[in-house]
């Protein structure tokens, strides 16, 4: 998946995303903090119902574009959600349009407006790991391969770590259950029309704490 960077004139840099609201407690843990109520996926689920429509869909995908790994497709996962944090927090609208459906870009717009974008910054280099939550289809011709007709949903979860001293060799059980309170974890769903292959779109994001 190939994701098209568009930069802004100023510089750009990944930061945190904090609510203006909350403050530190007096036993110094980090303030909270969600984009959005939902979704906050953060940690792997194996319903069995979830991971057989997942591992179907990856199948009838894989017929459509045979390049299709899921290793591919979570590299571009973890670019687009930092590309997308860049640009938010640079206020580079027209860069976000080109990753991110209309009605996302006016809606995070409006959340940025009660955000504090300025502090606790991390960088590109801040990815940790990410999995896929979920992968989908719908279509009232799903199996007739009809052009236009079908779309994927493809749902990955992406771990950004806010303190330097986090190691990058964990799994993301192990992140949360040792480093909680050093994540900040991104939900970002892509869609892309087949029959014939369109391009890729961001539907869903979300960043928030998982602590």
């Amino acid at each position: 998946m190939v994701i098209n960077r568009v930069r802004h004139p100023q510089t750009c840099t990944f930061l945190r995303f904090l609510s203006a609201a909350p403050q530190p407690s007096s036993s110094g843990a980090k303030p909270s903090f969600s984009l959005f109520v939902k979704p906050k996926v953060a940690t792997p689920h194996f319903e069995v119902s979830r991971l057989l429509t997942t591992n179907l869909a990856e199948l009838y995908y894989k017929r459509k574009e045979p390049d299709y790994t899921q290793e591919s497709f979570l590299r571009g996962a973890m670019e687009a959600a930092s590309l997308c944090a860049e640009y938010i927090t640079s206020n580079n609208w027209d860069g976000l349009s080109h990753l991110c459906t209309k009605d996302l870009v006016e809606r995070i717009r409006d959340r940025c407006s009660e955000a504090d974008l300025s502090q606790f910054k991390v960088t590109e280099g801040d990815v940790l790991c990410s999995f896929l939550h979920s992968a989908l289809f719908s279509g009232k011709k799903i199996y007739q391969f009809n052009p236009g007709t079908v779309h994927g949903y493809f749902t990955a979860v992406v771990f950004f770590r806010t303190s330097q001293s986090l190691p990058y060799d964990l799994t993301p059980k192990e992140y949360l259950n040792k480093h909680i309170e050093d994540l900040l974890v991104c939900n970002i769903t892509l869609t892309r029309t087949i029959s014939p292959l369109g391009f890729w779109k961001i539907t869903t994001l979300n960043y928030f704490t998982p602590s």
